[in-house]
């Protein structure tokens, strides 16, 4: 089992911010906040976000100190969607092994043990709206708007969750 951090608002994961609530607290509380956390790119997900997002959900899973987790974003928007612009690695993937970013992160939330609560403070497209489908309370501001715009981009529009 990992160790447990002293403090979430410490640690560091590309792409995201952990912090405890209320942010003055300096040990875990039972409620921790995700901020998804790329402002030059209105929070654009990406292979890096990814990682982080399943890193903190499996490890704030375990805590005892956590009972609830609420996952939102940076500014003004929620997710804008996969980070065209970044491209995608597959550098060890194989075709029995890979899984897409936004079906790695589902399937942690999935395998969560506490609620993840997504409070949408903007507007949320693509796996920016898809990666919030498995969560358990979705609250979404009446000025976000929500894109599932995959068919105009050729993708197929679902997110991938069978376990192997």
């Amino acid at each position: 089992m990992p160790s447990l951090p002293e403090s979430y608002n410490k640690l560091s994961l590309p792409d995201i911010q952990l912090s405890h609530v209320p942010a003055s607290s300096p040990i875990p509380t039972p409620v921790i906040l995700i901020t998804l956390y790329r402002p030059k790119a209105h929070n654009a997900f990406t292979d890096a976000m990814a990682s982080s997002l399943v890193t903190a959900l499996d490890l704030l899973s375990i805590d005892p100190r956590v009972k609830s987790i609420v996952v939102t974003g940076h500014g003004k928007m929620f997710c804008a969607g996969a980070d065209l612009g970044v491209g995608l690695s597959y550098k060890e993937d194989t075709a029995r092994t890979h899984r897409d970013g936004g079906g790695t992160v589902a399937l942690a939330v999935h395998r969560c043990l506490k609620p993840v609560i997504a409070a949408m403070n903007g507007s949320a497209v693509g796996v920016g709206i898809t990666m919030t489908l498995p969560m358990n309370i979705r609250v979404v501001s009446e000025k976000a708007k929500i894109g599932f715009v995959f068919a105009r981009r050729g993708i197929v529009m679902e997110v991938s969750l069978e376990i192997l």
